[in-house]
């Protein structure tokens, strides 16, 4: 086994027959989880995943590598019904992360959609405690969740331009009479 500190002191690393553990006294930071660190999770790996339909290892998979690239692949892959199930299955560690991804895939990607389906399910079907004193992870969520409401606030346009064409169409269905009446008032 061997031991080696930070230059602070508040941090150190062992290696050992088990594996690589980190450990930190600053209660800010994210807790390190060895288990995480594993020879199968490759890029590899998580590209066979895709291949074989198992989207939401994929995505867990390119979660724990931070492979942003890799991971919007994922998402954009992932069938809608799938989406809630995945952003359930998350890990806390990586959470935020995946609030960062789809937060950019909203501002970036051309499948508005899709994007908008992933940030409706990582609010709604997440087991992570979003705000108040039981999210540990604040410092990191918080932001995570600022940058998601900017991208979401910048189709702000969008949504008022589909609202105005809503009520207009209602508007014309309520006041333009159909065909089939107006066949009906005319043979008789």
């Amino acid at each position: 086994m061997h031991i080696s500190f930070a230059g602070h002191g508040t941090e150190f690393v062992c290696a050992t027959t088990d594996g690589l553990l980190l450990f930190s006294l600053h209660a800010s930071k994210p807790r390190f989880n060895p288990l995480q660190l594993t020879a199968e999770n490759t890029v590899a790996s998580v590209q066979q995943h895709m291949e074989n339909g198992q989207f939401v290892l994929a995505l867990i998979g390119a979660l724990l590598l931070k492979d942003e690239t890799l991971g919007k692949t994922c998402m954009r892959r992932m069938p809608a019904t799938s989406i809630p199930v995945a952003s359930s299955s998350v890990p806390s560690a990586a959470y935020p992360t995946l609030v960062h991804w789809v937060s950019r895939e909203i501002v970036e990607s051309p499948f508005l959609e899709h994007s908008l389906l992933w940030a409706q399910s990582i609010l709604v079907h997440t087991n992570e405690p979003l705000v108040g004193h039981t999210a540990k992870d604040s410092v990191h969520i918080t932001p995570a969740l600022k940058e998601l409401y900017r991208a979401m606030k910048t189709h702000k346009t969008l949504q008022s331009l589909s609202q105005e064409n809503y009520f207009s169409m209602s508007y014309l269905l309520k006041n333009v009479p159909s065909r089939t009446s107006e066949a009906a008032t005319t043979s008789q």
